[in-house]
């Protein structure tokens, strides 16, 4: 659990219920996974680790999305060719495809690297380590 996450808790994850802003997120909630949904045990903060960076990764998936302060260690799902990769946030490239919610792809716009407001970041803690959606992509872990 001690990599990624995010720097914010006013990301939004997808539940059952609806998105809702990561730390509005209640133990036992049924969060969306790739394939099914899963339940979560709690928030897990952590502390952000010396020179580690953070992005808001912007794509275009029909309309425009981007994903929020996110940390350069966190894996997200891309669409290579005919698989679906993990890749660390701090190695995306323009030409990649992040995985959106209901079975898309959004092609990157723009990678932006931003300063630091808050030291620490934010993941939910699930049941089973899966894959789940924080502003429409689909991350791992």
């Amino acid at each position: 659990m001690g990599e990624g996450g995010f720097n914010t808790g006013f990301v939004e994850i997808r539940t059952l219920e609806g998105d809702k802003f990561l730390k509005n997120i209640r133990i036992n909630e049924a969060v969306k996974t790739r394939r099914f949904y899963t339940l979560v045990n709690g928030l897990y903060v952590r502390e952000m680790k010396p020179k580690e960076s953070v992005y808001n990764i912007y794509y275009s998936a029909g309309k425009e999305g981007v994903l929020n302060r996110v940390s350069g260690e966190q894996m997200v799902w891309i669409h290579e060719k005919k698989w679906f990769v993990l890749v660390k946030v701090k190695d995306l490239e323009m030409s990649d495809k992040l995985v959106i919610y209901g079975n898309k792809w959004g092609r990157i716009d723009r990678i932006e690297k931003v300063e630091t407001l808050n030291r620490y970041f934010y993941k939910p803690d699930l049941k089973k380590n899966t894959s789940y959606y924080i502003d429409n992509v689909c991350v791992f872990g």
